[in-house]
């Protein structure tokens, strides 16, 4: 015996064997002039869901890049953090190893400890604005190294606060080795450029000359020198050493965490199958409303609950029926419940 299409089957918890249909019955409240008589999928085809249908693919494309954008800066970042891990601490080698001419530079080599041997250059000493300094904004303190072989190396001696009488200036800085000095510095790509070099304020000659970026093409010119313009040196260690160090720039590796963009890959994605499974939804409650009508339907819908039926009953089923007062009588399974002892385990009053 098959359901009347003007009415939907009883509940299981009415009847004790069958769950609704899930077909809608038309009612004033629904009744859709749009998708009326456009029975299968041709609905799909009218102005209202063939916007809904482009607006999801918009999300679906828009939630795909924001995938792919965060998945390849995660990747950056863990490249970049294992070029960090592999050479932060890796032995110092020779500068000519790593920087064989004034222009090389390897991104592999970002942070390689090297050694060189020359003499600081005081007088070209340059100061980089709005650093952090410990926990405030200050300088980092450029200093040229002039090689044996006339080459120059900028190194980077660590940074210094801004002056107490102007916060537009450094404060003085502790001035390096004279003579010959051994350095171990790490080394770090030329910066982009920021802006023009500019003159210290006048009568603060203990400032010296300020700088944007530690753009070396930029810096070049001033050292009256052949000059390293791919790549300058982060000081770690030198010799001999000076009475007074700077403050460090870095003082741990200068490693990223890059679980935020693993997080928003996560959540882009649940995001994405969160609205696709509310629009496929949508879409099949759709479609079964306007083919409410057609035998087909009803027949799988039909099968759905002769396979619902013959579904055993559940020990909370069983417990909830006792509880209502519904009589086993006639439900085989149900009646086992007295076997399984089910019944014994609620309270009197309650049955």
């Amino acid at each position: 015996m098959k359901p009347d299409g003007n009415e939907i089957a009883s509940t299981r918890a009415s009847s004790g064997r069958f769950t609704g249909l899930a077909i809608p019955v038309p009612t004033a409240a629904t009744y859709d002039t749009v998708t009326e008589g456009k029975t299968g999928w041709r609905f799909v085809f009218t102005k209202r869901w063939v916007a809904f249908i482009l607006g999801v693919l918009v999300y679906a494309a828009g939630c795909t890049a924001g995938v792919v954008w965060q998945a390849q800066l995660a990747q950056q970042i863990a490249q970049f953090n294992a070029t960090v891990n592999r050479n932060f601490d890796a032995p110092a080698v020779p500068l000519d190893r790593v920087l064989p001419s004034l222009g090389a530079y390897s991104a592999s080599e970002q942070w390689r400890p090297v050694t060189a041997v020359g003499t600081y250059l005081v007088a070209e000493q340059l100061y980089v604005r709005d650093r952090t300094c410990g926990a405030d904004t200050g300088f980092e303190v450029l200093t040229p190294l002039r090689l044996a072989s006339g080459r120059v190396l900028v190194i980077d001696r660590g940074c210094v606060d801004s002056s107490a009488t102007n916060p537009n200036d450094p404060s003085i800085a502790v001035p390096p080795p004279t003579g010959t000095v051994s350095v171990v510095a790490r080394i770090v790509a030329s910066e982009a450029p920021q802006g023009a070099v500019v003159a210290s304020d006048a009568g603060q000659p203990a400032a010296g000359n300020q700088v944007d970026s530690i753009d070396l093409r930029q810096l070049a010119p001033r050292l009256h020198a052949p000059s390293y313009t791919g790549a300058y040196g982060m000081l770690a260690s030198q010799q001999p050493a000076p009475a007074h160090s700077l403050q460090r720039v870095l003082t741990a590796k200068p490693t990223v965490d890059g679980s935020a963009q693993q997080g928003t890959v996560f959540a882009t994605i649940l995001y994405a199958l969160v609205g696709l499974g509310i629009f496929g939804y949508a879409l099949r409650e759709k479609f079964r409303f306007v083919n409410r009508f057609d035998p087909r339907l009803w027949a799988r819908e039909w099968k759905r609950i002769q396979r619902l039926a013959r579904k055993p009953y559940t020990d909370a089923e069983i417990e909830d029926l006792l509880i209502d007062g519904h009589p086993l009588a006639g439900i085989p399974e149900l009646e086992t419940a007295t076997d399984r002892g089910l019944h014994q385990e609620l309270d009197p009053g309650e049955v």
